[in-house]
């Protein structure tokens, strides 16, 4: 059985839908470096439940990707050249609305986790610990859409 792409937004599915083997999750992965940028791709394509459709190296790349491809959900890094995570996720929330943002950096700090929830983001995630919190962010995304959040309080 053939394996369909979303073709409405996350969040307007209901979650039998959304837990349905057949969902996947057009996503957008931004990193300025391109060895992480590859390593992240590697991990997700272990994900059953995820389908790549652009790679970006700065905010302003992942805007335009998210205007062109219409991913469910944009996975991106904070700190980049041209246009940082944090104000491209201020975009993406403002002009794409049906497109989650999920944030990561290598600083886990209380103020990014706080700033990123502020600018739109849905959930972030500690690079360190991509491997062990990517499986459970996608799946969070899956269900709930626009509606997740994984910030810790």
């Amino acid at each position: 059985m053939a394996v369909r792409s979303l073709a409405v937004p996350a969040s307007n599915l209901n979650l039998d839908a959304a837990l349905n083997d057949h969902f996947r999750i057009r996503l957008v992965i931004v990193d300025d470096s391109p060895e992480l940028l590859e390593v992240f791709c590697n991990v997700l394509r272990s994900q059953r439940a995820v389908e790549i459709v652009g790679r970006a190296r700065d905010g302003s790349e992942a805007v335009e990707m998210t205007a062109t491809l219409n991913p469910d959900l944009v996975l991106m890094d904070v700190q980049m050249p041209r246009m940082d995570g944090l104000s491209a996720a201020v975009v993406i929330a403002l002009h794409f609305p049906n497109t989650c943002v999920v944030l990561m950096s290598g600083d886990d700090s209380p103020q990014l986790r706080a700033e990123s929830r502020a600018c739109g983001a849905q959930a972030f995630i500690y690079k360190p610990n991509f491997n062990n919190e990517i499986a459970g962010t996608l799946e969070l995304v899956r269900r709930l859409g626009r509606h997740a959040s994984s910030f810790l309080e």
